[in-house]
């Protein structure tokens, strides 16, 4: 059964993960990861497909990447200015089913 989920990462993995987000909970989701106490998120609908976000805390560093199958296809985005809005609208269309996040990056190959 495929579920889709929204989780975050961090320290401490304080917050469980939302089933179903809406456009909201992915915004509050995303806006709170700061690199320091929350540091990840993903949102997928099983293992081998998601979009996730990760950031550093000592250059606010973005970086996001998508997986669409085995680990062999793992995508990064090449694109140099990440924006968090750029993130959070890419997440909530990943969440409505509109792939067109896809075309808002330019993606290279992770492996």
């Amino acid at each position: 059964m495929l579920r889709l989920r929204l989780e975050v990462w961090g320290e401490n993995d304080e917050k469980p993960p939302i089933d179903y987000p809406s456009g909201h909970q992915i915004r509050e989701t995303i806006e709170a990861i700061d690199g320091d106490k929350y540091f990840a998120a993903r949102i997928g609908l099983h293992d081998w497909f998601f979009l996730q976000i990760n950031i550093e805390p000592e250059d606010d560093y973005r970086a996001i990447s998508f997986q669409a199958g085995s680990d062999e296809d793992e995508f990064k985005c090449a694109s140099p200015d990440l924006s968090l809005e750029a993130v959070i609208k890419a997440f909530q269309q990943f969440a409505i089913g509109d792939h067109s996040w896809k075309d808002d990056f330019e993606w290279r190959k992770s492996r």
